[in-house]
This record gives structure tokens, C-alpha cells and sequence, in this order.
């Protein structure tokens, strides 16, 4: 089985995002117990209400690319993160949950940003 390198992975959020470490994305489904006197002692369950959340972590940029003071918690913007080279795309608009920088003396600016999902999440 053929394996996809990260390392040319993407993401967007209003725009195409320099420096991306990291991104993750959880796409998950509220799970209704349906178990009834009729259901012979064994529960049972079914699909409800969808929803997904995600973040990303890149080092800051100075180059006039997206940045930390690009993003306002509670906005609604656009977000898109793709998985290697032609992989797998996941996109939706996003609500800003979070910006949250991190500095230390001995390393680079880092920031992640995390969103929740707001609408339907496209997978292609």
C-alpha cells in the first residue's frame, strides 16, 4: 500500500496559510440510542446531528502571507486543508474559535488556530 507524504500538505483558511506544521480536522456524528423493550436486551443506535472542528499550526510569516492578526475569534471564514500531494481535500466555512501564539527565546513564532465547522464539510 502506497503512502502519502505530509510533507506537502496544505492549508487555507481565508486564504492559502505559509509555514503549516500541522493540521487536523474531526469530523464526527451525535449517536442516538434507539434501544427499545423490543430489542431483545442488545442496544441499538442511529446517526444524528454532523459536525466538525479542526485546527492548524504554522510558524509565523512576515512575508505578507495569512497570519495570527488575519484571524478574528468569531469570524466565519472559508478554511480547506489538504492531506499530501493531491490527496484527499476537506473544506468548509469555519468559525474561529481560537488564535493562540506561542514564542520562546530559542525557537520561531508558532500559531495555531482552531475552528469549528459551520455548515457542511466537503470531502473530495
Amino acid at each position: 500500500m502506497a503512502r502519502v507524504a505530509g510533507h506537502s500538505g496544505s492549508a487555507s483558511i481565508a486564504g492559502a496559510v505559509n509555514g503549516v506544521t500541522k493540521w487536523s480536522i474531526t469530523y464526527e456524528a451525535d449517536v442516538l440510542e434507539t434501544t427499545g423493550m423490543d430489542s431483545a436486551g442488545v442496544a441499538s443506535y442511529i446517526g444524528g446531528i454532523t459536525r466538525w472542528s479542526g485546527s492548524v499550526t504554522a510558524h509565523q510569516d512576515s512575508a505578507g502571507a495569512k497570519s495570527m492578526e488575519d484571524w478574528t475569534p468569531g469570524s466565519i471564514v472559508a478554511v480547506s486543508l489538504v492531506a499530501g500531494s493531491g490527496g484527499t481535500t476537506w473544506a468548509g466555512d469555519a468559525v474561529i474559535k481560537s488564535v493562540a501564539p506561542e514564542v520562546s527565546a530559542d525557537g520561531v513564532v508558532d500559531y495555531t488556530v482552531d475552528f469549528q465547522g459551520t455548515g457542511a464539510l466537503s470531502i473530495t
